[in-house]
């Protein structure tokens, strides 16, 4: 395509050609850029006299062939500048001048010593040659564009190919989902119900395990006290019996103080850590027991929030008691209504200079009580259980661990 005799600067000129063909060369002169200018909506760049002969034949990209008009086009400054920077060489035979582009278009252009000068000192042109490089230039500009045209056309059935190749393997894809989805509802399902079944069987043998479990120590635990209340009585009547007439009767002595044995005990490790941690969090610090069953069958556990200002209760430990679902359900008594009491254990060595708090928690028919339909019930409790300043008043915390029991009446 012609370009009114104009064209960018000689490649020939440039130090690096390779570079300034690969980052700079207009696509329509073939030359380096000259009077820069970009295409705002595909970025692709041209000298301004080439775009403006392609803008008065076809008014669309020669790179990319979007429709431009003059509003789409300015004048690219950056380019510009970078393109003075280049190092070019001067192309006047015998001349050895090497620069940057601008060095060469301001000063060493008009004042190269090996330039053609004629008798009245101006310069001469090939024209001949001028207008054979034009000629050349014109044809392979137009090899460039019917190639350019043809590559367009083949890209375009390309593009309508991939469409309808994608259009079909979605299509394709979509009915193996269904079909695969088809195939193996009945498996998904089957599965499922395995393993509902194995997990309500799991469930059953561990909480099996465990009641037998508590029962032998709790049998363990009975049989040894007795032992010991039977022997202790023994010794007793071997003295009164050695003192005889000679020492008043000894009285029978009061057994050991012995703490009644809880439902559960929930061990607290780490609690100065855990208890720092929520404070600073503003975080309840919510500890959950492991569920245990009372002396009756009931299924419950503890949730214990060591932190209730979140709740409102700035400087409280707070505790609840939670009914869970079991299979002894339909054997027991509902609403469950027996009284449970919370204790926070004094762990002083000498059971009688132990001072425990305890609270007392008694149902009245609350909704927490009944029997639970899911797979637990809401908690019933008290969010002022214990104050954290009393923590320390006695050794409610001893090696950072606290102790919980919980023992709900006969």
């Amino acid at each position: 395509m012609a370009t009114n005799g104009h064209s960018g600067h000689p490649l020939k000129w440039f130090k690096d050609q390779n570079i300034a063909r690969q980052y700079w060369e207009c696509a329509i002169c073939l030359e380096v850029l000259s009077d820069p200018v970009q295409v705002r909506d595909c970025g692709h760049q041209f000298c301004a006299l080439c775009i403006d002969d392609i803008l008065e034949s076809d008014p669309r990209c020669p790179s990319c062939r979007i429709h431009m008009s003059k509003a789409m086009i300015f004048e690219d400054h950056a380019a510009r500048r970078m393109i003075k920077q280049l190092e070019v060489n001067c192309c006047n035979e015998g001349c050895s001048w090497q620069g940057c582009l601008s060095s060469l278009l301001q000063d060493h252009q008009h004042s190269c010593n090996f330039l053609i000068r004629s008798g009245e000192n101006t310069s001469q042109l090939d024209v001949g040659k001028l207008e054979q490089k034009l000629e050349t230039l014109m044809l392979k500009v137009a090899t460039l564009e019917k190639k350019h045209e043809e590559d367009t056309e083949q890209f375009e059935l390309k593009l309508l190919k991939h469409a309808e190749d994608n259009r079909k393997l979605t299509l394709k894809y979509q009915e193996d989902i269904k079909e695969l989805t088809l195939k193996h509802e009945n498996e998904i399902k089957e599965v499922k119900l395995q393993l509902t079944l194995q997990r309500e069987r799991d469930v059953k043998r561990v909480e099996l395990k465990l009641t037998l479990q508590r029962e032998r120590d709790v049998k363990r635990v009975e049989l040894k006290h007795d032992e010991d209340v039977r022997v202790l009585r023994q010794e007793i009547k071997v003295l009164q019996a050695i003192g005889g007439a000679h020492a008043p009767l000894v009285p029978e002595l009061p057994l050991p103080r012995q703490e009644p044995e809880p439902d559960y005990t929930l061990k607290i490790p780490n609690f100065t850590i855990k208890l720092a941690q929520a404070k600073s969090n503003n975080d309840n610090g919510k500890i959950e027991s492991e569920p245990f069953f009372s002396s009756h069958g009931y299924k419950m556990k503890l949730w214990v929030y060591v932190n209730e200002a979140p709740h409102g209760y700035a400087g409280y430990m707070g505790i609840f008691l939670i009914l869970m679902k079991s299979s002894r359900d339909a054997s027991l008594p509902w609403p469950f209504t027996k009284r449970s009491t919370f204790v926070l254990v004094d762990q002083q060595d000498d059971l009688t200079q132990r001072q425990n708090i305890k609270m007392d928690l008694v149902p009245n028919g609350q909704e927490e009580f009944r029997r639970p339909k899911q797979r637990e019930n809401s908690g019933l409790g008290y969010q002022q259980f214990v104050k954290h300043s009393s923590l320390r008043t006695r050794q409610y915390i001893r090696d950072h661990t606290v102790y919980i029991k919980v023992l709900v009446e006969p």
